[in-house]
């Protein structure tokens, strides 16, 4: 690309990516020259981090589709954590996880609840949430907590991208 790596530049370039394993470091690098139009200009930090985790609307809908994905597999009556902060923030502000289920059991409700999910998401992207939801109470956790019986209640399902991923009996993943 004929432009010069001062140490200045690889300091700038290093603290914006070190939060990211070299393997998807040179994955993006090398999707970067092979882009017809963008290959064609040296990457900035920013190029890279897009190729790394995806623009924020593609990031949107995974978190969409990891929290739907989560409802069929756990439903309503088990509670949730979420390990991105932004998904479980939206579920929290949309009502939280009983909500969730009981818009989304309407058929006619999902893609407005989808069009909310993603504004909202994409919104904690820009202005990340303030404070951190630990979970999701499912309906026997409030249930138990309603009854005092907080012994009973039980421990939140740790669901996240991040997380190795489990088959069910059924060959499904979680």
């Amino acid at each position: 690309y004929t432009k010069p790596m001062t140490e200045s530049l690889q300091a700038l370039y290093f603290d914006a990516l070190a939060r990211y394993p070299v393997a998807d470091v040179t994955r993006a690098l090398r999707l970067h020259i092979r882009h017809p139009e963008q290959g064609r200009f040296f990457p900035k930090p920013a190029d890279l981090i897009v190729l790394i985790e995806g623009d924020a609307e593609s990031r949107a809908l995974q978190a969409w589709s990891l929290a739907v994905r989560a409802w069929e597999t756990h439903g309503v009556y088990a509670s949730v954590s979420f390990d991105d902060p932004c998904l479980a923030a939206t579920i929290h502000d949309m009502g939280g996880w009983i909500a969730f289920d009981e818009r989304y059991k309407i058929l006619k409700e999902e893609p407005f609840m989808r069009q909310e999910f993603v504004k909202r998401y994409l919104g904690y992207l820009q202005s990340p949430p303030r404070r951190a939801i630990a979970s999701l109470p499912g309906l026997h956790a409030m249930e138990n907590m309603r009854r005092g019986m907080l012994e009973a209640v039980p421990e939140p399902i740790a669901i996240g991208a991040g997380q190795k991923q489990q088959a069910l009996g059924d060959g499904r993943i979680v």
